[in-house]
């Protein structure tokens, strides 16, 4: 349920496609400095959270909060993570001032790659993680680790508080 402060006035409502919304959502970035790739998953993070009914932390509410950002400084636009330190199975990462819905999708990416690389034994796992929520100073993510045969090794989720360094 949407709350009252977000909701538009039908008379106000402008409804572009899901595709028009991507394009111009990546543009904007772009416009910003932020690689193609980086605009590309910032336009998908932010696209997909509306579409999933969650104005408070999409395009309609959050884009202009991190295009001030960006212009003030506050946000790095350059693409990149830095691993501060890692094993074959963890890594901690520094974003870096850089924005948690182009950071995560990648730390999600990298925790997957490891978890395949540990393995169980002989049977290889296989790991499913997606971000659950993306927000100004918490993120939530969940993963599930299972075997070749589909046997569940883990599920797990976390929520993350976003500090400034």
């Amino acid at each position: 349920m949407i709350l009252e402060r977000f909701k538009v006035p039908a008379k106000d409502q402008v409804r572009v496609s899901e595709a028009a919304l991507r394009r111009t959502v990546t543009q904007i970035f772009e416009k910003l400095g932020l690689s193609k790739e980086d605009a590309a998953e910032g336009s998908d993070v932010l696209t997909m959270t509306d579409l999933r009914g969650v104005e408070t932390h999409g395009v309609s509410n959050m884009l202009r909060q991190y295009v001030r950002d960006y212009r003030a400084g506050k946000l790095d636009p350059r693409p990149g993570i830095k691993v501060v330190r890692q094993s074959p199975g963890t890594a901690v990462i520094d974003a870096e001032r850089r924005l948690g819905i182009m950071v995560g999708p990648k730390a999600m990416r990298l925790a997957i790659e490891k978890a395949r690389a540990v393995g169980l034994g002989a049977d290889p796992l296989t790991c499913e993680a997606k971000a659950v929520h993306i927000g100004r100073r918490t993120a939530t993510a969940e993963a599930t680790v299972t075997t070749t045969a589909g046997k569940l090794v883990a599920h797990g989720s976390c929520t993350c508080l976003v500090t400034p360094a």
